[in-house]
């Protein structure tokens, strides 16, 4: 049977770390029992300042093995605080005979040496080259400059740094004592208006360092987040879980505001001051591990130049940050600003005019538009950041791979717009986009919305209809309104109405003008349809009226036709477009005319057949209104005769023979001119004058008289008054008509 043995995973193990132990060669099933001996001060076993842990026992086999082989027994311990900087002893014994006492001559048996050494490093100050993807170089700790061949970080990240706290003859370690040292390091230069390292925060926010280098052996550092904080430290949640700083043997007690520094380039200066906790030494260390924020564009403020560009931007030499204890002088570190990536995801906002999707010569940017940077689609349950688009409509993010760093993996970015009322998103949302070492930009990724512009047009005409006998009442106008959706976006509840004030034929107050079917329905209209409606308005006989009365009114509107005017309004939601159009009717022809007639009779007062003195002509007149405008004030005057009655008013086509009348009594002159003849006028404030004559024959008596004064060739001859040679003329001596009779002296 071969020997037993025992045996570690390490030589070496930090406080607090596992340490797994495993026994060869002891019996399949067997009961062995492990112990760890602390050797103390001296190193010595078997002194009296060994100290004993406590045992425990592992079945061969049991599911307290983690070895599957038989004869082998797998366990673990967890080193204690107590076993600092110590020698141990790990002792396996089997209990072969089975008395439950271990360690008997006949036990099988078997021991090891390991130690829980201080951790030694000739790097106090140290940050964590993460390697080069391109160019496969490996990820270590280190104590110089990162260049562009030995890491990627992007702007936004956060770059471990390890600050190694060194015990010396001259300057132990006292536990439980307090120190302080200074970080330094670049936040701004002012000649690039660029940010450098932004603040101080959590070590591990975008890396998780390992062992690689820092100390040997390697300590697991341990969450410090409870202490006094200044201002100095920003707090942030690592990969890890916690936020603070990580440490070993040190408790931080308090961190300084930030203290400024320099001119051309500003340094921040923080002060951190922490307990040892570990054991007094003058070989050991005490470790504290903190990050550095690498600025992205306008992370650092500077006064008149916002926003600062990002820490890529630096030129001139490399980004420094130096850790200062006391008067026992600096170390410094660098950071190439060739080493660090400026991330990027772009874009241009645009008025996508003719609404395809693509970017054409002419389409202004958009000002103003808030674009997001999220993990998914949904701004109601947070995101990662916002801008706002510029002038031109441009936009940029500064990122980091991984969009979401509490998932596993390179979780890509989602880029989207928050929409403004009135407008309409015509591109697509960009496809996720995933951020990494090599491939860390994404430009180009554009927005394109349109307006929704919601307009309609009106074209308003009009035509006169009229029969063939000319304009009157009960004629029509004829309204055609084309209505054309000349937006963007449909419109629905279009209607066309006609301004009944708008149709005001000379009198405003009156409510029987005004167009008719107002409001027409026309409906819903899709973009650059049209429909058409109409609208009749019968002609009154009050509108001609007005018509003519505003034709003489040398101000009026109506001079050149009826004008008036209709809107056409249609609605995309809420929003209403309208539109305004109006139609001149002209053609009309307004003709006021009256017509006379005027009749004379005779009134043969003796009915002897021939006209006498004291005899009348009676005069009848009738009226006509012949036009097709109302006729007032009529009148009828005759400058030989008196007319009585009137004025009146004639309705179209109305006549009036009985209102007026006239008489004229007859003189010796009428009757020997054998008939009377006059003309009379009538008139109205519309029409012209109207003329009729009438010549009424008035019979005379056929006898003649040869009587001095008489003239010669007449019918009949009447004795003048003043001719006092005969007496009345005797009747039977009137010769027969057509008899001339004369006398000696004719």
């Amino acid at each position: 049977m071969a020997t037993p043995s025992v045996s570690t995973d390490r030589a070496d193990y930090a406080p607090r770390s596992t340490a797994t132990f495993t026994a060869f060669d002891f019996s399949a099933g067997g009961k062995i029992q492990f112990q760890v001996v602390n050797l103390g001060a001296d190193g010595l076993y078997g002194t009296p300042d060994d100290l004993l842990y406590k045992a425990w026992i592992v079945v061969d086999g049991s599911s307290a093995d983690a070895s599957t082989l038989a004869g082998v027994v797998e366990t673990s311990w967890v080193v204690p605080d107590s076993a600092r900087d110590r020698d141990l002893r790990l002792i396996a014994i089997e209990d072969t005979n089975g008395d439950g006492v271990f360690g008997g001559d006949a036990d099988l048996r078997a021991s090891t040496s390991f130690s829980d050494a201080a951790g030694t490093t000739n790097k106090v100050y140290q940050h964590w080259a993460d390697g080069d993807a391109a160019l496969g170089s490996s990820p270590s700790w280190n104590n110089n400059i990162l260049s562009a061949n030995k890491s990627d970080y992007f702007e936004g990240e956060v770059i471990p740094h390890v600050f190694i706290y060194k015990a010396s003859n001259q300057a132990p370690l006292t536990k439980d004592a307090t120190y302080s040292f200074t970080i330094t390091y670049n936040e701004y230069q002012s000649n690039t208006n660029a940010g450098g390292f932004a603040y101080l925060t959590t070590y591990d926010v975008s890396r998780a360092p390992g062992p690689l280098g820092v100390t040997s052996p390697y300590i697991t550092p341990t969450l410090d987040a409870t202490f006094n904080n200044g201002g100095g430290f920003t707090g942030a949640t690592g990969l890890r879980g916690g936020s603070g700083f990580y440490t070993v043997d040190a408790d931080v007690t308090a961190v300084s505001s930030v203290s400024p520094s320099g001119n051309g380039t500003r340094d921040g200066n923080v002060t951190v001051t922490f307990k040892y906790t570990g054991t007094t030494t003058t070989t050991g260390v005490a470790e504290l591990y903190y990050g550095l924020f690498i600025a992205p564009p306008g992370a650092v403020a500077a006064a008149g130049q916002l926003p600062t560009d990002g820490a890529n931007a630096w030129t001139g030499g490399s980004l420094q940050t130096t850790v200062t204890v006391g008067k026992a002088g600096a170390t410094s570190i660098q950071l190439a600003p060739a080493a660090i990536i400026a991330g990027e995801i772009n874009g241009t906002k645009f008025n996508d005019l003719d609404a395809d999707a693509v970017r054409d010569t002419g389409e202004p940017g958009l000002s103003g538009w808030t674009i997001v940077l999220d993990t998914d689609t949904n701004f109601s349950n947070g995101y990662l950041k916002t801008a706002v688009t510029d002038a031109s409509g441009f936009y940029a993010f500064s990122v980091t791979p991984d969009a979401d760093k509490t998932l596993a993996g390179n979780n890509p970015y989602v880029v989207y717009e928050v929409q403004q009322s009135g407008w309409v998103q015509t591109t697509p949302n960009p496809a996720p986009i995933t951020i990494s070492t090599l491939d860390p930009y994404e430009y180009g990724v554009d927005f394109g919305n349109r307006q929704q512009l919601p307009a309609i047009l009106l074209d308003k005409s009009a035509q006169l209809v009229t029969g063939t006998d000319g304009l009157n009442a009960g004629d029509t106008i004829v309204y055609t309104f084309v209505v054309q959706n000349t937006g963007n976006v449909a419109l629905t509840g279009v209607v066309v109405a006609d301004d009944p004030a708008s149709f005001d034929l000379n009198d405003p107050a009156d409510p029987t003008d005004g167009a008719v079917s107002n409001p027409q329905a026309v409906g819903s209209l899709a973009v650059g349809a049209t429909a058409t409606v109409t609208s009749t308005y019968v002609l009154t006989q009050e509108d001609l009226d007005d018509l003519y009365a505003g034709l003489l009114d040398p101000g009026s509107k109506l001079l050149d036709g009826v004008d008036n005017v209709a809107t056409a309004t249609g609605y995309f939601g809420a929003q209403a477009a309208t539109s305004t159009d109006s139609a001149r009717v002209t053609g009309f022809v307004l003709d006021p005319r009256l017509e006379l007639v005027k009749t004379g009779v005779w009134m043969d007062a003796d009915t002897d057949g021939y006209a006498e003195l004291g005899e009348f002509i009676e005069y009848s007149f009738k009226v006509t209104n012949v036009g097709n405008v109302t006729l007032t004030n009529v009148s009828i005057a005759d400058p030989q005769i008196s007319v009585s009655g009137g004025p009146i008013t004639l309705a179209v086509g109305q006549s009036d023979a009985v209102t007026f009348k006239g008489s004229h009594a007859l003189t010796q002159a009428d009757i020997d001119a054998g008939a009377y003849y006059n003309v009379a006028t009538a008139d109205s404030n519309e029409s012209g004058p109207a003329t009729d004559d009438e010549n009424v024959t008035l019979p005379q008596d056929p006898a003649i008289e040869l009587l001095r004064g008489c003239r010669r060739n007449v019918l009949r001859c009447q004795p003048s008054s003043k001719d006092t040679r005969l007496g009345k003329p005797d009747p039977s001596q009137r010769g027969p008509v057509g008899a001339v009779m004369m006398d000696d002296e004719a």
